[in-house]
């Protein structure tokens, strides 16, 4: 699933079943977006989600540059 998480469930060290976790895209964040780049703001998306993840969400938004696996002290720099 793209643009998800996916964790791993096992039971006794085998494995169970996988779990997919996202988080839906508002739907205002694509007319935002378009707004803030018709005014040459540049988009980054800081993002506590992994690499993977992160990546398949800016894509979907048209956002070039994504830093994932930030903690929420990280995004105030």
């Amino acid at each position: 699933m793209e643009g998800a998480t996916v964790i791993y469930v096992a039971t006794d060290g085998n494995l169970a079943g996988l779990i997919a976790i996202s988080d839906p895209v508002k739907a205002t964040t694509p007319d935002a977006l378009k707004a803030l780049r018709q005014a040459g703001i540049r988009i980054v998306m800081l993002t506590g989600d992994n690499q993977l993840t992160a990546e398949a969400v800016a894509r979907k938004l048209g956002i070039d540059e994504v830093e994932a696996g930030i903690l929420p002290d990280g995004k105030k720099q």
